[in-house]
């Protein structure tokens, strides 16, 4: 873990967020992001953030989808269905491919800009297992429980968005999906 005032790249910050879900690090990004639209305080940023988002979120899914906070962490009012999840994955996967390639390493270090050396670890046990992962995401909550979202080649050019909302075991539903997928193909259906 990195100490408070720790700065890093752009790019590590984004890998940090996706590989060990660092909500640190949501949190910083959302309040760059947040800084370069014109806000002042901790609270403005994360407000600019966040109205960023929903607005984007209402283009791609619609207005039922809202959420409240960078990191996903529990809210009462965040709103967003498993199809709402897979249609943002359709999104991320026509317009942002680097977000999976990020989400594919296992492992990786990251450099901050003082040169301290990080090792990222990723959360999603399913990409040593089944390689042909293209891209994912892990999440938990005490509300939400389990989440994952996975990109699998499904045949030749097409590839499953699986989403996994409220689950015990997140990592045993991925890998039944899978299995189930990579059975339904080499049945040829």
């Amino acid at each position: 873990t990195a100490p408070a005032g720790e700065e890093f790249l752009r790019d590590d910050m984004i890998t940090i967020a996706l590989l060990p879900s660092a909500n640190d690090a949501a949190l910083a990004l959302a309040e760059a992001i947040g800084e370069e639209r014109g806000g002042e305080t901790f609270e403005e940023k994360q407000t600019i953030f966040i109205s960023l988002i929903n607005e984007k979120l209402k283009i791609m899914v619609g207005e039922e989808t809202r959420f409240e906070n960078p990191t996903g962490l529990d809210n009462p009012q965040h709103r967003a269905s498993a199809e709402d999840f897979a249609k943002i994955g359709e999104y991320i996967w026509r317009n942002h491919l680097q977000l999976l390639e990020i989400s594919r390493m296992i492992e990786t270090t990251v450099v901050s800009r003082d040169g301290s050396e990080y090792r990222i670890l990723n959360t999603n046990e399913l990409l040593e297992e089944f390689p042909a992962i293209r891209g994912g995401k892990t999440g938990f909550t005490d509300e939400a429980k389990g989440t994952l979202m996975l990109f699998y080649p499904v045949r030749q050019g097409a590839t499953a968005i699986i989403v996994i909302l409220g689950s015990e075991d997140r990592f045993g539903d991925g890998r039944k999906i899978i299995k189930w997928l990579e059975n339904i193909n080499s049945n040829g259906d």
